[in-house]
Formats: C-alpha cells, structure tokens, sequence
C-alpha cells in the first residue's frame, strides 16, 4: 500500500491529468486506501469512533491500468472539472445513455464525466468513439424519473390545474 503522501500525490496527479482538476478542491481533501479504493474527506474521524468503513466518499477505484473514479467524486468535483467532460446536448441522448446504450462522443478514450446542462451527473467510458454510462443503477432510475417529470411538466397545451 502506498504511503500517503505518494497516495496523495498520484491520485492528485491522476485527477489533474485526466479531468483538468486543480487548485483548492483538492487541496482539502484528504485520501486514503483501503483495499484497492481510495476514500476521499476533508478530515479524519476521531481515533476514539470505531467505523465499518473509512470517512468520506468513496472516490477511486484501482483498475487494470490505472484509476476508475466514483460518480458520486465527479459529482462533488463537477464544476472544477475541464477536460474528459463529455456534454450530453438533448434529453433523448441522455435517456439513452441512462438505460445503458453507448452514445456517439469525440472525447478522448478513458473514463469522463457525463455532463447535462453544465452538471456532472457520473461516471462514463469512452472508447472508440462510443461511450456508455457507468452510474449506478438507482442513480440513473432516479435522473431517468426527474426527466420523465420535468416532461410532463413541459407538455404543450397542457390544461389541467396544477395541484
């Protein structure tokens, strides 16, 4: 296991590399290791509190080759992200891509932060000019839901009263 100073700095390195991720966002953010994933707080609990798992968000995960992000640490991080941002344009695209069929990108190959109106929503991979969703099932039931609502919401012509 890495010290956590060199476990700091690759996955620093990994995230400014990768996602253009700088300056203060991850300054404050303490890492650590267990098992292959890395937890990602802004501090540690008490040495007295006894936890199942590591404070904070589970944030990385070791892959063959490299480092797979957590959707929920592209969420937390969205705004700061600059690079490997693949921009969902229509709401059908991202439907598609929510029910777990690959969409046309130009983004680099990797993993990238599937973006919708300027917020992150996960975790994607592209490869060879496609790329599928890697959020989580519930999460993705529940972008799918808030779409269907705000259609609804949108229908022309739609007379009944609000309630």
């Amino acid at each position: 296991m890495p010290s956590y100073a060199s476990l700091r700095e690759e996955v620093v390195g990994y995230l400014t590399a990768r996602f253009g991720i700088g300056g203060p966002e991850l300054e404050r953010l303490l890492f650590l290791e267990r098992g292959g994933e890395v937890w990602a707080a802004t501090c540690r609990a008490p040495e007295t509190l006894s936890l199942a798992r590591p404070e904070g968000l589970r944030a990385l995960r070791r892959v063959e080759g490299g480092w797979k992000p957590t959707s929920a640490l592209l969420e937390v991080l969205g705004r700061s992200i600059t690079a490997a941002r693949l921009e969902v344009e229509g709401v059908d695209e991202l439907c598609a891509l929510l029910r777990g069929q690959e969409i046309p990108t130009s983004t680099s190959s990797g993993f990238v932060a599937i973006s919708f109106r300027g917020d992150v929503l996960g975790c994607a991979l592209a490869q060879n000019g496609r790329a599928r969703a890697l959020i989580p099932t519930g999460r993705r039931q529940e972008l799918l839901e808030a779409l269907a609502a705000d259609r609804r919401l949108r229908q022309p012509g739609d007379s009944s009263p609000a309630s």
